[in-house]
């Protein structure tokens, strides 16, 4: 199944499921502890396919709820927001209530709701993706959810998708006064997909700026 998402600045985000094997706003990458119920930190693999294409990997999945954790989770990890929006509350998205969910990718902006979404099995999630139209290097914001079969989407329950602890930055949204978390990845203009720098995001920061507003 084949899902399309078009970002403001032109490129056709195309993702395609593979065999099962989201940026939030107000999310803290954590590591919970294996031991007390965590499965580790959330990682990206980013494997470049050429042509504006990669399989992105997402394992030991996370979510951090701010606010109320649902009945039955166990929280592994307990910090302070680093995006400085209250405490982050980490649970490892395995077990009975993850049953049946899936993990989404979506973009900023008008990009915001169009997600593209593959099963989460056992805290992995492996999806690809194409960005077509690069004629130059150019950096992307991308944005993490879970939508699980109990309570629908973690997000309307500020319970946010973790971004990988090897593939995120923060910018700010002037309009909202936000420091915002995202996971970077730049497009280059050969067409090789990967994890964007830190120099990459700084530059990328004054577009996030003219689509954040929400």
């Amino acid at each position: 199944m084949k899902h399309v998402l078009v970002f403001v600045f032109g490129f056709l985000f195309s993702v395609t499921t593979l065999a099962a094997g989201q940026f939030s706003l107000d999310e803290t990458p954590g590591a919970p502890d294996v031991g007390s119920g965590g499965g580790g930190a959330t990682k990206l693999e980013v494997i470049a396919l050429g042509n504006g294409k990669a399989t992105f990997v997402i394992t030991n999945a996370n979510v951090n709820f701010l606010e109320k954790v649902p009945t039955g989770l166990q929280v592994a990890m307990s910090a302070a927001d680093k995006s400085g929006k209250g405490t982050a509350k980490i649970v490892n998205a395995t077990g009975p209530y993850f049953d049946g969910a899936e993990w989404c990718w979506s973009g900023v902006g008008k990009n915001w709701k169009n997600m593209a979404c593959v099963p989460l099995q056992n805290g992995r999630a492996s999806v690809e993706i194409g960005f077509d139209g690069a004629e130059k290097t150019v950096t992307v914001a991308m944005v993490p959810h879970i939508i699980t079969k109990s309570d629908g989407l973690l997000d309307k329950m500020n319970g946010w998708a973790t971004h990988a602890d090897n593939a995120y930055g923060f910018v700010t949204c002037p309009s909202t006064g936000t420091k915002d978390m995202i996971t970077p990845i730049t497009i280059e203009a050969g067409g090789k997909v990967r994890i964007a720098t830190d120099a990459e995001v700084r530059a990328y920061e004054p577009s996030y700026a003219n689509v954040c507003k929400r």
